[in-house]
């Protein structure tokens, strides 16, 4: 890109070049603070957003702790968490950019009081040469006129000789005038023009500096939205991983809540076996036969009032202490009380009770501890 030149271009018939360039230096200085309460204002919608995040987060650690969904719930909470913690590090780079801003507005307030203190002498020079090519432009007309003048007169004979005189003396005045006015134009004009060739010199030095100052501070604040939205994306794209596999996400967390509290295990509830009164009187009747092998076996009886069934549970090794009578005493305790008793079950009354009751496919699903 060609870089055109400012004593180049700010020339003209009225020669306001230099006003042009302290008005632009006046909107310079405008655009740096109006750039520093962009900042100030964007930092303030930042906190406001940074508070609503704190206040979700801390509404949402007051959700339920419990259930299959609380890991997802802390999922959420840390993604939060990050987030807080990524805008809090922009939030600190954006104040930094705020007062680097603010602090080069100062600074270029006082440069441009400065510029235009050292502008001062070509300012004076501008406006004398405005105003004497004002002046030169009325001499000029004013010349032409009395010239008008003065050939009408000179042309009519019915003019007087002191007429004539008179008409002349107007002109040689306005010749005179104009010729003076020629000088002083071409003076102020050398001094205008070397004036105004260092004078935008400086203001092009002043202008790029400022121009390439904002579009720095402009390439610091692309640069923290930048690295905002990476740092932001990878967060996204971790959670999104996390709830694209529901058996990492929804399935091991919930298993790995319950094996920290202890409300979970792999053994299985003993199957139950519906077995009425006249059954188990049955059974005792068996057992008196004598009809068993030589096994070793624990039973527990639960009962309920009289005529209801009873249920009836295989237990580990035990040895029964009560021989045949074992099973009297499970009889009569399932019409006393509902609560559950354990009765030591001799091998004798395990044969007959197995005899009688369970089929091959219902003994697969009982488990022998």
């Amino acid at each position: 890109m060609c870089e055109v030149a400012f004593a180049h271009a700010f020339w003209g018939d009225k020669n306001i070049g230099f006003e042009t360039l302290i008005q632009n230096l006046k909107s310079g200085l405008k655009n740096a603070n109006d750039f520093y309460e962009f900042l100030r204002e964007l930092n303030s919608l930042e906190d406001s957003y940074g508070k609503l995040w704190a206040k979700l987060s801390k509404q949402i650690s007051n959700y339920a702790t419990v259930g299959s969904f609380k890991p997802c719930w802390n999922i959420i909470l840390e993604t939060l968490d990050q987030m807080m913690l990524v805008k809090g590090a922009m939030c600190s780079d954006r104040l930094n950019l705020m007062k680097d801003v603010q602090k080069y507005s100062e600074e270029l307030q006082k440069k441009h009081r400065q510029l235009r203190e050292n502008e001062a002498g070509t300012q004076e020079v501008v406006h004398a040469f405005q105003a004497a090519t004002t002046q030169l432009q009325k001499a000029k007309d004013l010349y032409h006129t009395r010239y008008t003048e003065y050939e009408r007169i000179r042309l009519n004979e019915s003019h007087s000789a002191k007429e004539k005189e008179k008409a002349e003396g107007k002109l040689k005045k306005a010749q005179d005038d104009y010729k003076y006015s020629v000088e002083k134009y071409n003076n102020l004009r050398t001094q205008f023009v070397e004036k105004m060739r260092v004078s935008c010199a400086h203001f092009q030095v002043s202008t790029i500096s400022r121009f390439l100052k904002i579009c720095l501070c402009l390439s610091r604040k692309t640069t923290y939205v930048e690295n905002l939205d990476m740092m932001a994306t990878s967060i996204s794209l971790h959670v999104y991983k996390l709830f694209r596999i529901p058996t990492y996400c929804c399935v091991m967390p919930p298993f790995s809540y319950f094996r920290h509290y202890h409300v979970w295990s792999l053994i299985r509830p003993a199957h139950k076996v519906v077995f009425s009164y006249t059954q188990i009187q049955d059974i005792i009747h068996m057992s008196h036969a004598g009809r068993c092998p030589p096994l070793r076996r624990s039973l527990s009886v639960s009962g309920r009032q009289h005529g209801a069934p009873g249920w009836l549970t295989f237990r580990g090794n035990h040895v029964c202490k009560m021989q045949d009578a074992c099973l009297q005493y499970a009889c009569a305790n399932l019409h006393a009380s509902s609560a559950l008793h354990h009765v030591p079950v001799c091998c004798y009354c395990l044969f007959a009770f197995d005899a009688l009751a369970v089929s091959s496919a219902m003994r697969s699903r009982v488990p022998v501890a």
